[in-house]
């Protein structure tokens, strides 16, 4: 890995904040010039323009640092929804939308010479987001923009975050972002996306036993509860029966004529996962928007029953345990939570939780 060296930073209307490996995951060096809340609402955004100037890092593997200016200037709303990177004589000038008003250097492939240049934002109705941009010795360039705020960044030329689905209702799955020979971020596309929803059936569903049209399987009845499981994100779901069955059904569009919610009931109303019954296998932290967020107010113990409720953010779950506790805890990042993975937690959930 690239060292960056040591700052030389003039930092105007800021304060130097210097992080490894905690403003971004991963184990590549990632550099914050401005403290990065996790859990921001727009009012913990700068209402005023932003401008950092930094000298310590080599963007371009010639082995002289280039000074930079990052800078985010706001709108009439008063938030902070453009922003620009300047290096030497080049501009590069990027549209947002509720911009945190930070910069990180990091080094998204060890192998290449490069440097790139990570901006956050919250973005509308909380659809977090992070620009990268980088300096090819005379040009600032974007090299894409994936979905979230704090992205895992391993060195490897594949930033690992996630996507939302575009069949059936409103979910998110792990998606990686590869960075092309032209140093461009693009989607890693596979053949099928975890979904891990359960549904109730509100109507009758004709299974079949592939993903290829062709006799009925069986036909889940009005009433049984299911697991969506995986899906194409595009013609194809597999549905997996309580009673053990599984099987696909089509889901381009609709299904059938119908929309999703008219066949289902049970969608989350917010961010993937949806509800889920689970019983603690180990202690669990509990924290409050009310109380503060750096300070647990309840601790949830081994052996308590409860549901995990999807939640209107990126890094928190909700947790209501059958004795009236009602806290939030950090959602698990690639599976794992305080060390654990989610089924050394949880008793009762599926695979794709």
């Amino acid at each position: 890995m690239r060292n960056a060296g040591l700052p030389t930073s003039l930092v105007a209307m800021a304060i130097l904040h210097a992080t490894a490996g905690t403003s971004f995951a991963g184990n590549v060096m990632s550099r914050y010039i401005l403290p990065h809340s996790e859990n921001p609402s727009p009012e913990d955004l700068p209402h005023r323009p932003i401008e950092i100037a930094e000298a310590g890092f080599d963007l371009d593997g010639n082995g002289v640092n280039d000074p930079f200016v990052f800078a985010a200037t706001a709108r009439i709303d008063g938030w902070l929804h453009v922003f620009t990177v300047t290096v030497g004589a080049s501009t590069c000038r990027v549209n947002g939308s509720y911009i945190y008003g930070t910069c990180s250097v990091v080094d998204l492939d060890t192998s290449d010479a490069y440097l790139e240049i990570a901006v956050p934002e919250m973005g509308p109705s909380g659809d977090f987001a992070t620009h990268f941009l980088w300096f090819d010795g005379a040009e600032v360039r974007t090299a894409g923009t994936v979905p979230g705020s704090r992205p895992d960044i391993d060195g490897t030329g594949v930033v690992h975050s996630y996507a939302r689905g575009n069949v059936l209702q409103t979910w998110f799955f792990p998606a990686d972002y590869r960075l092309t020979p032209a140093r461009t971020l693009e989607f890693v596309e596979r053949d099928l996306y975890p979904m891990g929803t359960p549904v109730t059936l509100k109507r009758a569903l004709t299974v079949l036993a592939d993903r290829e049209d062709g006799p009925s399987l069986f036909t889940a009845e009005p009433g049984d509860r299911a697991l969506l499981v995986q899906t194409d994100d595009r013609d194809w779901c597999q549905i997996a029966m309580y009673d053990g069955r599984i099987g696909w059904f089509r889901c381009r569009c609709a299904i059938g004529s119908a929309r999703g919610a008219e066949v289902f009931a049970g969608y989350p109303v917010g961010k993937w996962s949806g509800t889920v019954a689970v019983t603690l296998l180990q202690d669990v932290p509990l924290y409050s928007w009310e109380t503060g967020m750096g300070t647990a107010f309840a601790i949830a113990r081994a052996g308590d029953k409860g549901v995990l409720n999807s939640y209107r953010h990126e890094s928190w779950l909700e947790l209501v345990t059958t004795t009236g506790i009602v806290g939030l805890f950090r959602r698990c990042e690639n599976g794992y939570l305080g060390g654990f993975r989610s089924d050394e937690v949880f008793e009762g959930m599926c695979y794709a939780d």
